[in-house]
């Protein structure tokens, strides 16, 4: 009884398969990573907008993300708030885990350093979002570079500090010894407190970024990988067409 035999070349399928353990299924998780860190980073400037007060977009754009690649399947969301001129580190980290906060150095009376607090008079006449003029070390700037000043002529009113929007901002120190940038409208007798300055500052947990990066991370990584793994199975099969797809 004749025997019939077939030889059949593995050699193909095992080096697509080969390729596809080595470098497709590393690839395409490095990919899911990556996509999932950005719809993190993306959650993470939703809630700084949230938390915070932001004067400028600049806290939401160093809030930034590190892609995985097919040698570190490690994706990562970080910020980089530090400030390079003045050497203030990174400041989210300690609304997120709390912390005490130092004076930076930028806001100096009588040789000594302060954190500006604003109070709800400077917020009440400036708005919410504090202007450049406004901040404490430009106001302390411009109070010591103006000095004493008369208004309306030669003859007029001697007026003390700097003069702006009406008022006149000027530095004081309370009975208690307590540092303040105080302000009062011209024509009146009575100053306000704009901002206390004070040596230290208790800073709480408001920022909870670990949890929210956690949780868009559960919650998007197996729909990401299916994307990804659409995305490599596509475009190996468009392989030489010169099309490409990216989702």
């Amino acid at each position: 009884m004749p025997v019939l035999s077939a030889k059949v070349d593995i050699d193909g399928p095992l080096r697509a398969f080969a390729d596809l353990r080595q470098n497709q299924i590393p690839f395409t998780i490095a990919r899911a990573l990556t996509m999932t860190a950005i719809d993190a980073r993306n959650q993470t400037r939703t809630l700084e907008e949230r938390v915070f007060k932001l004067r400028n977009d600049w806290t939401r754009s160093r809030t930034l993300t590190r892609m995985a690649t097919k040698q570190d399947l490690t994706a990562a969301v970080y910020t980089d708030t530090a400030n390079r001129r003045t050497g203030a580190p990174d400041y989210l980290p300690r609304q997120e885990d709390s912390g005490t906060k130092t004076p930076s150095g930028r806001v100096v009376v009588d040789g000594g350093a302060y954190i500006g607090v604003p109070t709800r008079y400077l917020t009440a006449l400036v708005g919410q979002i504090i202007p450049g003029w406004a901040r404490p070390q430009q106001l302390l700037q411009n109070i010591k570079s103006r000095g004493s000043r008369r208004r309306g002529g030669p003859e007029g009113p001697t007026v003390r500090g700097f003069v702006t929007m009406g008022h006149v901002f000027f530095a004081a120190t309370l009975k208690s010894g307590n540092k303040v940038i105080m302000a009062r409208a011209l024509g009146s007798r009575d100053a306000m407190p704009m901002y206390m300055l004070i040596r230290s500052a208790h800073i709480p947990a408001i920022f909870p970024a670990f949890e929210e990066v956690q949780r868009t991370a559960q919650a998007n990584f197996p729909s990401n990988f299916s994307k990804a793994a659409t995305e490599t199975i596509a475009n190996d099969l468009l392989r030489g067409s010169g099309v490409r797809v990216k989702l």
